[in-house]
Formats: C-alpha cells, sequence, structure tokens
C-alpha cells in the first residue's frame, strides 16, 4: 500500500541556513522544498558609523549572520582581540565565530538582534558590530541607546537571482506553510513573485518565522498567521510544524 504523502512546506532561506532539518521533516512526515531566496557577497569592507573606533578599542563582537564570520573577519582579530566576548544572533552564527577562535561566545535568550541588545547587558561595551548592507542601523541603534560605543561595518550584500526564484515557486501553491529566516528572504520572495500573488498566498499559508523582525515583516506582507520560532534547532522546528499541520499530516 503507499504511504500517503505529507504537506509540503516551503522554506525560504540562504544555501547554508536550517541545515539539519530536511531529515528531521522527513521522519516526521514532512516534505521540504528549499528556496534559495538569497545569497551573501562579500563587498569592500567600509565603516558606516563610529569611525573613531579602532581595533585596540574594543571589547565585544555582535555578529548576526553566519556570514559575516568569514576569513576577513579573522583577520581583523589580532591575538589579543580573539579574548573579545563574542554575541550570536543564533546557534549557526555562534559555531562560526567558534570556528574562528573566538572561546567566549553568547546568544541573547531571544533569536536575532532584539535579542542581543536585551541580553548584552547595562555595563558599558565598546562594540564591533559586523553585518550586511541590508541590515541597516537599527541594531546599531538599539546598542547605543543602551550606553555601549558601536562601529558598524559592512561586509558583504544580499543578492537574488529573481528568474531562478520564479521557476523554484511556480508550485508555491501545494505548499501548507512556509517558514522565512530573515526579513531579506521575504523581500525577495515578494519580489520575485509579486506582492499581489504573496497577499493570495498569504491568506491561506502559515508563516514560520525566525526572530520578530522576520515575524514583523510576514505580517506587513500579509500573513494573517504567524508563528515567531524560539529556536533553529531541527527537532524543536519540526515539532511546531507538526502542531500546526498535524491535520494534514499522513
Amino acid at each position: 500500500m503507499t504511504r500517503p504523502r505529507g504537506p509540503i512546506v516551503y522554506v525560504f532561506a540562504s544555501r547554508e541556513a536550517l541545515a539539519g532539518l530536511r531529515p528531521a521533516a522527513a521522519a516526521a512526515g514532512l516534505r521540504l522544498r528549499r528556496v534559495e531566496a538569497i545569497r551573501a557577497v562579500a563587498c569592500r569592507a567600509r565603516i558606516v558609523s563610529g569611525r573613531g573606533l579602532g581595533l585596540s578599542d574594543f571589547d565585544t563582537l555582535v555578529v548576526t549572520s553566519r556570514r559575516a564570520a568569514d576569513r576577513r573577519l579573522r583577520r581583523w582579530l589580532p591575538r589579543g582581540e580573539r579574548t573579545w566576548t563574542a554575541w550570536a544572533a543564533g546557534p549557526g552564527t555562534a559555531a562560526a565565530l567558534r570556528r574562528l577562535g573566538l572561546s567566549t561566545v553568547r546568544q541573547g535568550l531571544v533569536l536575532g538582534g532584539p535579542g542581543i541588545a536585551r541580553a548584552i547587558g547595562p555595563a558599558r561595551r565598546t562594540i564591533l558590530y559586523v553585518r550586511s548592507a541590508e541590515a541597516g542601523p537599527t541594531l546599531a541603534r538599539a546598542l547605543r541607546l543602551r550606553g555601549h560605543r558601536v562601529q558598524e561595518r559592512v561586509t558583504y550584500a544580499l543578492r537574488t537571482d529573481r528568474p531562478r526564484l520564479r521557476r523554484q515557486t511556480a508550485r508555491l501553491a501545494e505548499g501548507a506553510a512556509a517558514i522565512f529566516t530573515s526579513p531579506s528572504t521575504l523581500s525577495a520572495t515578494r519580489a520575485a513573485v509579486g506582492p499581489a500573488r504573496l497577499r493570495l498566498l498569504a491568506r491561506r499559508l502559515p508563516a514560520f518565522v525566525l526572530g520578530n523582525r522576520t515575524g514583523a515583516a510576514a505580517r506587513r506582507a500579509g500573513f494573517r498567521r504567524v508563528v515567531v520560532v524560539g529556536s533553529t534547532d531541527p527537532q524543536r522546528l519540526v515539532r511546531q510544524l507538526v502542531r500546526a499541520l498535524g491535520d494534514d499530516l499522513p
């Protein structure tokens, strides 16, 4: 007897995000369709705020994506600076920072930049914040409001292959849910499929999102049901999906 096929979950992410999700989802009867909504492209590093600060001034590093934890960042960490306290937006970023040789890597209780801003604490820190060109100054402003000195350095930009994204989402109506890992993945999807089509899908599909900023972006895009995921752990994420899609599982 042929086993019934499970519901389809679209995952809008970069290539490296949510590693390990597919086997956990398959074991629970879910079918994943992964859509590489964005890709990171290294750009010439530039300081966009906090120009008066130098490497010897910093005691804290903030990184919100594993894409920023690259060889270039390793070069900026002389032997002494590898003792900095590093803050990561999630476990994948934390693991990437440890691979660079940083021994003290912490995470906020909430995924993303807002979790970092709340968790760093009131003691004044001098922070190197490495981000994408698209991330914007929101986190740096939040840190400054808490009394910290911050330098922002942009080291990469996000790009979208729209024709490929359109092909990958041609059967999006077959999905039972969608996972978005960042506001950028939502923006890229809206640009590729068109805002009107995305709004139609948003009326039917629940959106599972990483972090409150992505949740806010999903609501602005028209998603009526938005579930903010508290962890990127594959098993925990699959449990949340199963609870939401239980009636559709074989």
